[in-house]
C-alpha cells in the first residue's frame, strides 16, 4: 500500500509514520514500533540527498511539541546536540508537516499541518482509505 501512497505525499509538507522494519539501524528511532519518512520539498535537502545518493536520517529542528523552527536561531539551544547544521535560510512556512500514521487499509492524522487538506483529500477519496481516530 505505501509503494501506492507515498509518491502522491513526497516531497511535500507530510511526514508518513509507518511500522517499522527489522533492518532498519536500531540507533535510529529506538523503542519505538513506528518511524516517520518525511521528503521535504526543499531544494536544498533534495540536491543532497541526491548527491549522497540516499536518504538522510535526521531529526526535526526543534523540541517535540514545541514551535516550529523558522531560522537556525530559532533552536539555537539544542546546537550543542547537533553533528550539523545547515542554513538554509529563512523558511517560507512556520507551519509543520501534516503527520499522518498509515497501515494497510487506513489512515490516522496525528498532526494537522501542511498539506493537510490534501492530504486527507487524497487518502480517503482518490485511495479510499478509511479514516480512523476521528
Amino acid at each position: 500500500r505505501c509503494a501506492t501512497v507515498l509518491p502522491h505525499l513526497l516531497p511535500g509538507g507530510v511526514t508518513i509514520v509507518l511500522p517499522r522494519k527489522p533492518d532498519l539501524n536500531p540507533a535510529l528511532n529506538p523503542n519505538f514500533k513506528t518511524v516517520g519518512v518525511r521528503v521535504p520539498d526543499h531544494e536544498l535537502v533534495m540536491r543532497l540527498c541526491a548527491a549522497l545518493d540516499g536518504p538522510i536520517a535526521l531529526t526535526s529542528a526543534n523540541k517535540s511539541n514545541c514551535p516550529n523552527s523558522s531560522n537556525i536561531e530559532a533552536f539555537q539551544e539544542i546546537w550543542s546536540d547537533l553533528d550539523l547544521i545547515v542554513d538554509g535560510g529563512l523558511l517560507s512556512s512556520e507551519t509543520g508537516s501534516t503527520v499522518v500514521e498509515i497501515t494497510d487499509t487506513e489512515f490516522t492524522v496525528i498532526r494537522q499541518g501542511r498539506d493537510y487538506e490534501k492530504t486527507v483529500k487524497l487518502l480517503s477519496k482518490e485511495l479510499k482509505m478509511n479514516r480512523s481516530g476521528t
